[in-house]
Order: C-alpha cells, then structure tokens, then sequence
C-alpha cells in the first residue's frame, strides 16, 4: 500500500472516529500476517490459528465496547442517550499497530 496512503488513510480514519465518535483499533491481521506459521501458503492470508490469534486481539475491544452499551441508560429517549454516551458507536479499522 505504501507509507503515504498509510498515512493519509490513518488520518482520514482518525477524523472520521473524532467526528462519529467511533474506536479507532489497529490494522488486526497486521501482527499476524508478520508469522509465517499463522499465515496459508499465500503468505498473505491467515490459516486457523492466525484466524484464532485475530480474534483474541479483538476480543478485549470488542467487549468492552459492548460492556460500555449495555450500562444502564441515563434518559429514555434514545437520542440523548447518542448525544451523550462515552460509548464509541464504530470500531474503525487502521493500516497500523498504533
């Protein structure tokens, strides 16, 4: 992909998560992809255990975004409870570890 579509991808992403208040979470296959006994003979794809080792990178994230979401709600009315939720609403993947 390169450094600069990287980089402008990243920013972009960044904006975006600010913007609808979503999670930005590292490129997940990324530390995968670099162990060659987790990937298929493509060398580019994950075989089962590279799947295995993406989901328990996740798992934490995900849960605790869905344990953020099922706290009680502060108002009856599903708008204000967007306005004003610390709860990201999207994970958003980067092209990074960061």
């Amino acid at each position: 992909m390169g450094v600069h579509y990287e980089t402008s991808f990243n920013a972009y992403l960044s904006d975006l998560a600010a913007k609808y208040r979503s999670a930005e979470y590292p490129f997940f296959s990324r530390r995968v992809t670099e162990i060659r006994i987790l990937q298929l003979s493509d060398g580019m794809h994950p075989n089962a255990s590279g799947n295995q080792q993406m989901v328990e990178n996740f798992h934490s994230r995900a849960e605790a975004i869905l344990a953020c979401h099922s706290k009680p709600k502060r108002s009856a009315r599903p708008a204000e409870n967007l306005k004003s939720s610390a709860c990201p609403h999207a994970v958003l993947i980067r092209l990074d570890e960061t």
